[in-house]
């Protein structure tokens, strides 16, 4: 059954129909339409063309739309809008957890996305990560480092910043700096067409290859590894650097894997062998062509760095 309403309930205004069409309706089923005279659902509201179809709003007039934009299939569309420019909130049990923000900044986990400059736009997650693109084509992905009129720090901390640009990917770092400060970045590593760079950030120009104490690799007595890693040996310089004594070394290797020890220093050991030689470092040709292996040969348990340049590396 359908309920019509035609006159006011009470003398207090309710529910009106001014004219012959039927405003709401009610069916058995105790679903209600607004605006159709069939609902499947328990609430519908329908308009006839684009625009808002519904509006919520308080008595200071804070208002969130509902509507529709009109097209068939996958090129109409649907908008949910803050009529004031305020904030979107998402919340869950009651406590915020998504922010979309009325510059169009995105906070996962954050109430307050840092403002962006014009041409920016980005996702702050929590208080230090941001993942960033500029309408030029560039993105970065940044921890503690935001844009806005400049790269500015987002708590007081240190910064750094992968950008994707021009066919390069670029590393950078900048030391700790106040919250919404200048930043001043220093590029680090860079990987473009051409291959990796690296750069020392104390001195403009000094190219810096290798790793540090963190990627040092520990061999026991007669522990070995294969440097080609399944690969194939192309031409290669390798560099070794036993860190306990500070030996070092640097190795040709030629196609086939065949090593020569072309300098070094053994640091008051017996140094480094280009065979499998017991008492040394070795850096040899393996078993298979194109394969080469090092082996710590000392007689203890020592700390090395490994570097590679070369062709089919």
């Amino acid at each position: 059954m359908t309920t019509k309403v035609p006159v006011e309930l009470s003398s207090t205004p309710g529910i009106v129909d001014g004219s012959n069409a039927t405003a709401i309706t009610i069916d058995s089923s105790e679903n209600v339409g607004i605006g159709i005279t069939s609902s499947l659902e328990k609430f519908t509201v329908s308009n006839s063309s684009s625009g808002i179809v519904g509006r919520f709003t308080n008595n200071t007039n804070q208002t969130l739309d509902l509507g529709v934009i009109s097209g068939s299939g996958s090129a109409g569309g649907v908008y949910y809008n803050n009529a004031n420019s305020g904030y979107h909130a998402f919340q869950v049990g009651g406590t915020e957890k998504i922010r979309l923000s009325s510059g169009g900044e995105f906070g996962i986990g954050n109430t307050a996305p840092d403002a962006l400059g014009s041409g920016y736009s980005g996702v702050q997650i929590g208080g230090y990560a941001y993942n960033i693109g500029h309408s030029g084509g560039d993105h970065y992905i940044t921890n503690n480092a935001y844009h806005n009129s400049g790269w500015k720090y987002g708590q007081t901390s240190t910064a750094q910043k992968i950008q994707l640009a021009s066919g390069m990917v670029t590393i950078s770092t900048a030391a700790s700096g106040s919250a919404d400060a200048a930043i001043t970045f220093t590029e680090v590593l860079r990987v473009d067409s051409q291959g990796v760079h690296a750069s020392l950030p104390a001195q403009s120009g000094v190219g810096k290859f290798g790793g540090t104490s963190a990627n040092a690799v520990s061999l026991a007595d007669d522990g070995l590894l294969d440097i080609s890693q399944g690969g194939t040996c192309g031409a290669w310089i390798v560099h070794v650097y036993e860190r306990g004594s500070g030996a070092g070394a640097y190795y040709w290797c030629n196609y086939d894997g065949t090593t020569k020890l072309v300098d070094q220093e053994p640091a008051g050991g017996n140094g480094f062998e280009d065979s499998d030689a017991d008492g040394y470092y070795c850096l040899y040709k393996g078993d298979d062509s194109h394969t080469v292996y090092f082996k710590n040969r000392n007689g203890s348990t020592r700390s090395f760095m490994i570097t590679i340049f070369g062709g089919e590396v």
